[in-house]
């Protein structure tokens, strides 16, 4: 470490004799200590110096890098601009697919007239369908399947906005807040003392359409002295766009930091719109109390919703607080951003993640492989990359650690603070990158990270050492425990190019990339450097360096969770499946017969008393790459003529692995459950047929009871066979006609059709369960046949109406009723008429309405509702109700009516920028008198939206008809004074509200008090 250090201070000495602004790339100005307990007088110990790409632009503005050497003929690897996929290495098992190479220096230089540039400054995006990434200085993109569509200069790209000096250090961002992509460079010069940023933003999420431009002066003064942005960063929140610069003065030297916050303008006109946004420049720093500038200030890329009116977070590095802590990260608060009420608000905390730097040696340039004479530059302690969702920010950057294996090494190290409890921010997780699972003394460096919907993540980095040239390289952080290290794109040889030859630093970098799949919310896609076979040495310095880069999507396709069949006749059926993968495939006897977004799938053309094999897998989106596992189903059709026994419901699990079972889970949809208390023996997926009709009867009944069900049958079977294990099964009842006394029901078991039935509990010894409407068996070890048997009379108990009440909606009428027991009861009709006298016509019946179908016999109560919408606002409707029995009797009860009438539309519009269909819940929760419900609405859907909402009591019983009208997107909130349709006051107690959409039904609990 020493030599290293020696031969920075020697290039420090020749720097003197090239340039003013010499000085500042290797020291920072003195630093005071800090006053103990006053956060004000924290101080930065990072070095202040210009980024690697800063410096080239400089270098090669002022004509200090020789053209012999800038445009030096390059031997290339491949021809220019021709994408090589390489198969992935057994080290990378997380990786979907293949890496792929994308654009390099030859590619590169070809684009900018001859002119190489270095540091490549590889960084990305993803949207639903693009991978668009950017270098220095070029664009390029492709479909997920990774057919390139786009390679172009980085000036070319921004004509629009008339680029003069060439533009550097660009970034990109997937702005899932609006759907669309959104990059920024910079550009400068020092003898006009100029300097731009550029911004462009695609119309949608696909980057082949319209891009919008927008370009800005940076120049900032400080005092005479006018700077630039070195080292700009773009942050995106809900409602802005956020870029930091590094501000040195023209002539060299670090001055502060600076914040440019752009107002989106979607909806308003401005930039997202194709217009001109709004902007305005912050110092953070200042704003915040502090007397030190923070260097570089790194904003986050944010997710979901910020509590209140924050919209986006900052960090910076290795801040001193006088007291011993000279490692502590400053994390800045951005509220109010677009000054609607008086803003913006900065605020900051530091949280201290120990001594995890040697301040004392700065972080060290890694060896590599093959050239012990030039080790690769990384950077310094600057902050990296920070992302923030569901009330944690994630940061990554380079450290020097003082002890342990990485002691002495360039070492990414990552974070996670929870940012719930601004007033005390708390660091929840951290760690290093130990590349000594790729090889023995590895650096690591130039990190970037992003978490899942499901709080792991990725960290992406460089790693170099003597024992491996410079390459790309990732790992999985799950339950905050950093996995092994994987190959992105391992070096290819060693590197070697500064256009300066001894006196040059060996730039890599300046940083890499990692970007969440918005199509999954699960997967990731990572964009890194490496080093490629060397080119011709060059005449002047012998320099041969070229870098390349390359990317590719890692993580879990996960397994589809349910798949099932329904209205299964002879020629067709229903299949519906889940999975929080982005698409899926479906095949048939192994014939694919979809591939998409969609978890349903009409299925016709069948051949009757045909069996079928029906297979689900997760996709990839826009990739032929599948899930591990995948969920079978085999459904027969029944025969043209009718089945005596169709079945209803066809449905099959996910694997359950050996060992796996042991809590309660679901055959979806066919009302069945299972549990193997220890375990299955070997990995199966379960499959349940729920039936009806008659299951037949061979020989005869057993003693236990003389009737067997045709209204409800199961037939549940094993992939490996019918003895996986012991298992307790758990039946739904729900529906089934001719009960009127629960707990007499037996559960009958066959081994199959030939065989006779047997009562689980008399014959079998199995334990049996009655909590209506589920009856449980527990201790059988062979899977087959269940029917339904019972015996004795009936009990006889009148249909008893506890209520029965007509609800005005906005063009509905809502009908409630409630029956403390039913005897015999078929169901129920309803009839209509606009008089209380009548005359009454027949609305609906319960047997063309499933819902109105009676449970025959019942002593608990039961929930009824129906919806009239053929009606119009403004007209009195009557009513009425007759329950029908066994026999065809009616029984008919009191008369109701109802007013349908326009809602009011009491609700608040908070934002115009929503991503997604969701209900928030409410606030406060419990709450007295009233309560705020907020909701959003997406603003990428074309028309306005259909949104209805309810309350609820704890018994399912409607209490308020709140809401109903079509809304444009955005986030919306509504209040709830606690009363009921009427405006009466309700009573305390538990309450739910539903938001209904075409697209998303969703319940929040809420706590009245009184």
């Amino acid at each position: 470490m020493k030599i290293r250090y020696a031969l920075r201070r020697s290039h420090f000495i020749i720097w003197l004799a090239l340039g003013a602004f010499g000085l500042a790339l290797f020291f920072a100005t003195p630093e005071a200590r800090a006053q103990v307990g006053d956060y004000r007088q924290y101080r930065q110990n990072v070095p202040k110096t210009l980024s690697a790409s800063g410096w080239f632009n400089k270098m090669r503005r002022a004509g200090k890098i020789p053209s012999t050497v800038l445009k030096q003929p390059i031997t290339p690897s491949a021809p220019f601009g021709v994408s090589e996929i390489l198969q992935p290495l057994v080290s990378s098992p997380s990786m979907i697919g293949n890496t792929t190479i994308a654009i390099n220096y030859d590619d590169n230089a070809t684009l900018n007239g001859g002119s190489a540039t270095i540091p490549p400054d590889p960084i990305a995006a993803v949207g639903p369908n693009h991978f668009v990434l950017m270098v220095n200085v070029a664009i390029e993109w492709y479909t997920k399947d990774r057919t390139r569509q786009k390679q172009v200069n980085l000036d070319a790209f921004f004509s629009a906005t008339s680029p003069q000096y060439g533009l550097f250090d660009p970034w990109i961002v997937y702005d899932q807040y609006a759907d669309r992509f959104v990059m920024m460079a910079v550009e400068q010069d020092d003898g006009s003392e100029s300097s731009y940023l550029h911004i462009a933003v695609s119309d949608d999420s696909d980057p082949n359409g319209t891009w919008y431009f927008q370009k800005f002066n940076a120049v900032v003064a400080f005092g005479t002295t006018n700077t630039w942005p070195d080292y700009p960063k773009l942050g995106v929140g809900p409602k802005a766009l956020y870029i930091t610069g590094n501000m040195f003065a023209f002539s060299g030297g670090f001055q502060g930091t600076r914040l440019w916050i752009i107002d989106k303008g979607l909806g308003t006109g401005g930039l997202y719109d194709g217009g001109t946004s709004t902007v305005n420049v912050y110092d953070p720093s200042t704003a915040a109390g502090l007397t030190d500038q923070a260097f570089t200030l790194q904003p986050a890329h944010m997710y979901g919703t910020p509590p209140g009116n924050v919209d986006n977070y900052l960090f910076s590095s290795r801040w001193d607080d006088g007291q011993g802590n000279n490692d502590l990260i400053g994390i800045f608060q951005v509220e109010d951003p677009l000054g609607n009420a008086g803003g913006p608000t900065f605020t900051v905390k530091f949280v201290n993640p120990g001594e995890i730097h040697n301040n004392s040696a700065g972080v060290p340039n890694a060896p590599q492989l093959g050239d012990s004479n030039h080790d690769i530059d990384t950077d310094d302690g600057r902050a990296m990359f920070c992302v923030w969702r569901d009330g944690k920010l994630w940061g990554a950057f380079t450290t020097n650690p003082s002890s342990g294996n990485e002691a002495g090494q360039a070492t990414a190290f990552w974070f996670r603070v929870n940012t719930t409890n601004w007033s005390n921010p708390v660091i929840e997780a951290q760690g290093y990158v130990d590349g000594e699972d790729i090889a023995a003394s590895t650096y690591t460096f130039y990190p970037a990270i992003v978490p899942n919907q499901d709080g792991d993540a990725v960290i992406c980095f460089s790693a170099s050492g003597s024992n491996i040239y410079p390459g790309a390289y990732y790992a999985l952080i799950k339950n905050d425990v950093l996995q092994s290290s994987e190959v992105l794109k391992a070096g290819e040889d060693s590197y070697w190019r500064t256009f300066l030859g001894p006196i040059g630093r060996n730039r890599w970098g300046d940083y890499g990339s990692a970007a969440l799949d918005p199509a999954d919310d699960l997967t990731f896609w990572l964009f890194h450097e490496y080093a490629l076979p060397r080119a011709t040495p060059d005449p002047l310095f012998g320099e041969y360096g070229r870098w390349g880069t390359a990317f590719a999507h890692v993580g879990t396709i996960e397994s589809p969770t349910y798949f099932y069949a329904d209205n299964i006749t002879s020629t067709s059926l229903t299949l519906h499946w889940s999975g929080r993968s982005a698409e899926f495939k479906v095949t048939r006897d192994g014939t694919v017969i979809y591939t998409g977004g969609d978890t349903t799938l009409t299925v016709t053309g069948l051949t009757e008393n045909t069996t079928y094999l029906f297979v689900v897998r997760g996709k990839s989106s826009g990739e032929n790459y599948f899930s591990s596992d995948s969920i079978k189903l085999s459904v027969t059709t029944p025969p043209g003529g009718g089945a005596t026994n169709p079945v209803e419901v066809a449905s099959a699990t996910p694997t359950v692995s050996a060992g796996g079972g042991t809590s309660e889970f679901a055959i979806r949809n066919s009302g069945v459950w299972l549990t193997f208390p220890g375990g299955t023996s070997t990995a199966t997926q379960f499959t349940a047929y729920k039936k009806s009709g008659d299951p037949g009867i061979v020989g005869s009944l057993p003693s236990t009871v003389d009737r067997i069900s045709k209204d409800r049958n199961w037939t549940v079977v094993a992939s490996a066979g019918s003895n996986v294990g012991t298992y307790n099964i758990r039946f739904d009842l729900s529906g089934v006609p001719g009960i009127t006394n629960f707990n007499t029901l037996r559960i009958l078991k066959r081994a199959d059709e030939t065989a006779a039935w047997q009562d689980v509990a008399a014959d079998l010894g199995a334990t049996v369960t009655h909590n209506q409407p589920y009856i449980t068996v527990s201790g059988l070890t062979s899977l087959s046949d269940f029917a339904i048997g019972a015996s004795g009379a009936d009990n006889p108990l009148p249909v008893m109406l506890s209520s029965f009440q007509a609800l005005a909606g906005n063009q509905e009428v809502i009908l409630q009723w409630t029956t403390q027991s039913e005897l015999n009861n078929m169901g129920f009709i309803i009839e209509k008429a606009l008089s209380e006298e009548g005359p009454f016509e027949v609305l609906a019946t319960y047997e063309e309405y499933p819902q109105l179908q009676g449970r025959v016999s019942s002593t608990l109560p039961v929930h009824y509702e129906f919806v009239d919408r053929d009606v119009q606002n403004g007209v009195t409707y009557y009513y009425r109700l007759a329950d029908v029995d066994v026999n065809g009797w009616k029984n008919y009860h009191s008369v109701v009516s109802a007013t349908p009438n326009t809602m009011k539309q009491d609700i608040e519009r908070r934002s115009a920028v929503a991503t997604v269909f969701k209900l928030y819940g409410n606030y406060p929760n419990p709450f007295n008198p009233s309560t705020r419900i907020k909701f959003s609405v997406p603003s990428n859907v074309p028309r306005k939206q259909k949104v209805v909402l309810r309350i609820y009591d704890n018994l399912g019983r409607l209490v308020k008809h709140l809401f109903e009208g079509t809304l444009s997107g955005g986030v919306y909130e509504i209040s709830w004074d606690g009363t009921d349709q009427f405006n009466q006051p309700v009573p305390a107690g538990v309450y739910f509200v539903r938001f209904q959409t075409r697209y998303l039904i969703e319940t929040k609990k809420m706590v009245l008090l009184r």
